[in-house]
């Protein structure tokens, strides 16, 4: 009875996880905000650049564009972020038939330059600033000479198709460009709105985006692009920081249902962690859904493993590589991948092997197990303690969950934390309701 209510609830764990990231992906499309034919449209760069704002930026565009949209304004406030996320947006406003305009309403600094620099029309409200935009090496923060080629190679391409300074642009990006009475070399190049405007990379210096409007010679109504609640929360998500986290308390939940089965609890959590974290990176990565696809395949073939065919073989081994490539696919940058999956992997490692050295012993344990054989009121629970300090044989392997033969009954049981081979001989030395523990004799 034990073995089948294990099973069913780690399944029952997949079934609500994958229900959630169903209703969550749902909501990522509701609730959008049409754009009106002949209608001017705003759409807001805020916080860092990355790929889920390029998937905000894609839906924004061409739902001005199917409306008729007679302006499209790029409000611009941001510090930067990923130059890769800045080129593919860089790339879908040059593309624009509808004519498009940056405004830049606070600071265009490092990519937000580059989205501003990828408009035709350059507007600055008084205040604002522009530039600085070196690019950094995401795992050590440090740059080099190749990065910096690259990148200032771009911005003057990007800079002379859309008719603004050349030297301007790649002084943004490299200190070495040195601007006679604008930047000495050894500095990056960061303009101020009056600046821009003297040095004829601004249009004008305006207070406000209905100003804007009226330089335009445009009507004065316009609308916002709204992020959806979908989209605010794959932003989130999809932070490499916020990723590191939802991965640790994943690969944490599930190891512990594992180690523990029948508590459910941990597994279910671990899996709304990671069908949180798979489904921020889906939205992030223009919706491709096989890094998830991946992991619950993966997922499956280990809970096959651990329940049906216990042991460690060819069904663990495709279990963890399709667990790990689904984890690994799902950044857009490799580097990334290996530096969070990495590091999640060895803080976990660390917090697993201090929970099962310390946590078994700690009164929290012998309270959690006491209720559950008090509250479950299950008289096949109880049954399980006359095997209590007996000995038996493993039918299978105990990697730490697997089968044990006592009196002529098959039980299952876990095994105090170390590998136990089929055949081995031995002792119960714990029974705390629903999980019975084993160690060699």
């Amino acid at each position: 009875m034990q073995f089948k209510s294990v099973r069913l609830s780690a399944f029952i764990g997949i079934i609500t996880a994958a229900a959630l990231a169903a209703c969550i992906l749902a909501f990522s499309f509701i609730f959008p905000q049409k754009a009106l034919a002949g209608v001017n449209y705003v759409i807001p760069v805020r916080g860092t650049v990355e790929f889920a704002l390029l998937s905000f930026m894609r839906r924004g565009l061409e739902e001005a564009a199917r409306a008729g949209a007679a302006l499209i304004i790029i409000d611009i406030d941001t510090f930067g972020g990923r130059v890769d996320a800045a080129i593919e947006i860089s790339k879908l406003l040059r593309e624009q038939k509808t004519p498009v305009v940056a405004y830049v309403s606070e600071n265009a600094w490092s990519a937000g330059a580059l989205i501003a620099l990828s408009t035709p029309k350059i507007y600055m409200r008084k205040g604002s600033s522009i530039g600085s935009a070196e690019p950094k090496n995401m795992s050590d923060w440090t740059t080099d000479e190749k990065m910096v080629s690259a990148l200032r190679a771009q911005f003057e391409s990007v800079a002379s198709a859309m008719k603004h300074p050349e030297d301007l642009a790649k002084a943004m990006v490299d200190k070495d460009v040195e601007i006679k009475d604008i930047k000495p070399k050894g500095k990056l190049l960061n303009l101020t709105y009056d600046q821009a405007l003297k040095y004829k990379l601004s249009e004008a210096s305006v207070s406000s985006i209905e100003e804007l409007l009226a330089l335009e010679k445009a009507a004065a109504s316009y609308i916002t692009h709204e992020q959806s609640i979908g989209e605010g929360v794959a932003r989130f998500v999809s932070d490499p920081v916020v990723s590191g986290i939802l991965l640790n308390l994943g690969i944490l939940g599930l190891t512990v249902e594992f180690w523990m089965p029948g508590h459910i609890a941990p597994g279910i959590g671990g899996l709304l962690c990671f069908a949180l974290f798979f489904w921020g990176h889906s939205i992030a990565g223009a919706g491709s859904m096989l890094p998830m696809i991946l992991f619950i395949t993966g997922v499956s073939l280990l809970l096959l493993e651990a329940f049906v065919v216990p042991g460690f073989g060819l069904t663990g081994l495709l279990g963890l590589a399709a667990t790990f490539s689904g984890m690994y696919l799902a950044f857009p940058d490799p580097h990334e991948a290996v530096k969070v999956v990495s590091v999640s992997i060895i803080l976990t490692t660390v917090i697993i092997t201090l929970f099962i050295t310390y946590f078994p012993t700690s009164r929290m344990f012998k309270k959690v197990a006491l209720t559950a054989s008090i509250s479950g009121g299950n008289a096949a629970k109880i049954e399980y303690v006359k095997f209590l300090g007996k000995t038996g044989v493993a039918t299978t392997d105990l990697n730490p969950a697997g089968r044990v033969k006592i009196d002529g009954e098959s039980v299952q049981v876990v095994s105090d934390g170390q590998f136990i081979a089929k055949g081995s001989e031995v002792k119960v030395v714990s029974d705390e309701g629903n999980v019975i523990t084993v160690t060699t004799v």
